[in-house]
């Protein structure tokens, strides 16, 4: 069972606007120093986050993948 999944991205606003598309629901956005993050939130717990690629130097999520955390 996945329990969290964290997806970084380059372009930060287009990804939160694309997967609050995709999943019918507003992101939780939030600020970290320099790295935003947004959280879908299921029964008040978070289940997935978008993150600032910035924070990951050398990262290219086109050609990475997302990271998975399971329970």
């Amino acid at each position: 069972m996945i329990a969290f999944f964290e997806i970084p991205t380059n372009d930060f606003d287009k990804s939160v606007a694309f997967y609050q598309a995709l999943f019918g629901e507003k992101l939780e956005v939030s600020q970290f120093g320099d790295e935003k993050m947004a959280c879908l939130m299921k029964d008040g717990k978070s289940v997935c986050s978008i993150s600032s690629a910035p924070s990951f130097p050398g990262f290219s999520p086109s050609n990475g993948a997302c990271w998975c955390i399971s329970n």
